[in-house]
């Protein structure tokens, strides 16, 4: 799990604030790059970045977001496309 404020891997939480290198698998591998964006890679199928977009409280939408986005998906289906985000003031 990701969100604005911290990062879920196998059950242990992780800090924006420092890098972090995991292989989760013999395929996957995930990288934190501090206060960034989370990287996770699945050998030879994709590459997903999550940026990490913190706004600040005079911002006029108040909340800090995710944006996902596709970098490498050669081998994914060619209608594989867009952006995908969650609200967290939305419960």
């Amino acid at each position: 799990m990701v969100d604005p404020e911290i990062v879920l891997l196998n059950s242990a939480l992780h800090d924006w604030k420092k890098n972090a290198m995991f292989n989760v698998s013999d395929r996957v591998f995930v990288e934190i790059t501090s206060s960034k964006h989370v990287t996770v890679t699945v050998k030879d199928v994709a590459v997903l970045r999550v940026l990490r977009h913190i706004v600040k409280p005079s911002h006029p939408y108040k909340v800090s977001y995710l944006g996902f986005y596709l970098e490498d998906g050669s081998d994914l289906s060619e209608h594989i496309h867009g952006l995908i985000g969650k609200d967290h003031s939305c419960k």
